[in-house]
This record gives C-alpha cells, structure tokens and sequence, in this order.
C-alpha cells in the first residue's frame, strides 16, 4: 500500500517461484502482498493487502521505454544530421581530406619546394613583412646545433645520449626542453630547479624506484627538429631499438617563427624516420603543450597554432600503422575550464611545474603500458 513502507526481509524460492517478503515497520508477521505468481514471482507483506502483478501491464511498460529510448536516438541522429553537419564535416576532413591524404604520403623534396614557395623559407609570412629575420631552420635536413655558447656542452650531452641509447630500456624519449627536464638538467648541465622533475621521471620510469617501465631521456634543450634528426643519424638509435619512441619536438621551431606548416612536416619527417628506421617500435607523437603569453593563463593566437599541428598530428596517427598520438593537453588545463591552463600545472603558462610533470608521466606511464599489453 502507499501509506505503507515496506523492508524487503527474506527470499525464498519455491516449486520454482521466487517468494519475495516484505516487513512492515509495525508488524512482523507475513501475509501475501499480492496473491498468485507473474512470471515466477511471489511478494509477501505484514498488511495483508493482495496486489496481483500482471505480466502483460510489464511487458506494455517495457515496450513504452523502448520507444522512448528509439525516439531520442533518432533525435541524436537527426541532430547531427541537421544541426552537427559542421562537426561530421570537420571530422570527415580530419581523417578523410585530400589535405591529410597529402600530408601523410608526401614526398620531402616535394614538400620542401612547396614550403619555401609558400612561407618564404619555412618562416611566417607576417615575421618576414614585418622585416624579421627569419630563424627557422628546413625542417628536412639533419644539423647539429648551431656554434654558439652551448654548442660544447649540446655535443657533450649528445655523446652522453649515445651511451645511454646503448641500454636496454621500453620507452625512448626524443626532444628538446621539455625532455629534457626529465632528467634534471639543462644544456647538458644539473639544474637544481629541474630535480624535483626528475624525482617524477625516476618515480615511473626508473627500475632503481621500483618502476615497471624503463623509460630513458633522450631530449636536449632548445633543440629544433633538424637538430634531432642530426642526433637520430648519429648513434642515438642503437641496435636495439625501444618498443616505443616517445616523440616532443617542435616547440623551439614555433618560437623561432616557424610557419605551422614547416614544424608539421619536420615532425611527420621525424616519425617517419624513426618508423623505417626501427620497424619494431611504435612511435608516439606526444601533443605540443598548450602555451599562451596571457598573463590569465587563457589560451590564445598561441594555442591556435599548436593546435592545428596537434589536429592533423592525430590524423596522421589515426591513418599510420605503428603511430600512436598521444594528447597531454588535458593535463595542464583546468579541469571546469578548457579553455585556460592552470598556474599550478605549468609555470607562467609555458613551462611545465612538478606537478604538471607528474600528471604528465603519469599519463605516459598508463599509456604506454596499454601499447605494450601490459
């Protein structure tokens, strides 16, 4: 009954009837709630009250969900089909468009005459009307790091990767700065605000901390996309090759005025070589870190440029056996706010903190160990 509240006390199943009791709060003694069976079921109550379940009144209620449930899908689809049309279009063009089509089996000779057309040697149109000297280096050629004030310890840091290459270890982890911090240094150098940093590398990549995964660092600060292929033709690829390459590059070529273009194709011109170079790895292209010069931390003019190289670095991934995206942006945004990153995750809103770094590797560690299977 409604006035009724009822505790169910007791099951029991009988001549293959499932008996169901219920306790009134003011009676302990049972009596039929509803009398006869439904589909094998029995209920039991203290008030004495007979309800008869019928099975023909469930079957009409689950047929009206049913519809209801065929009906909103239907509305889904229409919306889309009426309303999403922008999003099917831009999602058919992320996988589909002749662009990416081109960007994934693109010649470099080809491409690189087609760049320099375009962009007046790979910079940004705007940099070269505004009379800036252009800085960006051809993103498909191999050079070490220009004769300056860190060259000597970038060749020494240089030698040192090609020891560690030599190791066994699952994940290698090419790029410039933000590899680097991994290992605690910069320019090659121990840099004491870069140790926490490092405590978070050895927390999930290092064997000597208990790790499951050996990871091993393999970035050089400031390091341009010409500046890592140099590295990967001189002996940081050893003979046995990780299962996965973690690849970070580009960041130093958009800084230096690189047109989107121009650091795109560097990079699809390093995954391509890592993967006809080491045909048992995998090649993860990790994101660009979202960046912004706003002193609020929201993202802008800035972040549009990383993200249309993100965008079609995912379709890349989507359409290349063996290439993996991986997208790290989630990490350094707030959480209720997309559209801004979080001071606490990355410093003045370009370098990432401690913190940062640990939700960071976290997300390499979980998914790298997915790629594996383990």
């Amino acid at each position: 009954p409604a006035e009724s509240r009822h505790v169910v006390t007791a099951k029991a199943r009988e001549n293959g009837i499932l008996k169901v009791f219920v306790d009134e709060e003011d009676e302990a003694e049972h009596k039929p709630l509803f009398g006869g069976s439904a589909n094998g079921v029995e209920a039991y109550s203290s008030s004495g009250s007979k309800w008869q379940l019928n099975s023909a009144l469930f079957m009409g209620f689950m047929g009206v969900m049913l519809a209801l449930f065929v009906a909103f899908l239907l509305s889904v689809i229409l919306l889309i089909t009426m309303d999403g049309r922008e999003l099917s279009s831009h999602m058919h063009q992320f996988f589909n468009s002749d662009t990416c089509y081109e960007q994934l089996h693109f010649s470099p000779d080809d491409m690189e005459k087609k760049l320099r057309s375009k962009h007046h040697d790979f910079c940004l149109s705007e940099s070269i009307d505004q009379g800036i000297e252009c800085q960006c280096l051809n993103p498909f050629v191999q050079v070490p790091r220009k004769d300056d004030e860190f060259y000597d310890s970038w060749m020494d840091e240089h030698e040192q990767n090609v020891a560690k290459a030599q190791e066994r270890f699952e994940i290698g982890m090419l790029g410039g700065s933000d590899i680097e911090r991994f290992q605690g240094s910069r320019f090659g150098d121990p840099f004491p605000d870069y140790f926490p940093i490092r405590s978070v590398f050895d927390f999930y990549f290092s064997e000597n901390e208990g790790s499951d995964l050996k990871a091993m660092e393999l970035g050089l600060t400031e390091d341009r996309i010409p500046n890592l292929l140099w590295r990967l033709t001189n002996g940081e690829i050893a003979k046995h090759p990780p299962m996965i390459w973690w690849v970070l590059i580009g960041e130093t070529d958009l800084a230096d005025g690189c047109h989107v273009e121009s650091v795109l194709m560097g990079i699809l011109n390093v995954v391509k070589y890592l993967r006809h170079s080491c045909s048992k790895s995998t090649i993860v292209i990790n994101s660009l870190l979202p960046s912004t010069s706003a002193t609020d931390g929201v993202l802008g003019e800035e972040w549009s440029d990383i993200h249309w190289i993100n965008s079609r670095l995912e379709c890349f991934a989507h359409r290349t056996s063996r290439v993996d995206f991986y997208n790290a942006t989630e990490h350094f945004l707030i959480p209720n706010n997309p559209s801004k990153i979080g001071k606490i995750l990355m410093e003045d809103y370009k370098v990432p903190t401690p913190l940062g770094y640990r939700k960071w590797a976290q997300g390499i560690h979980n998914h790298a160990k997915k790629i594996l299977g383990t």
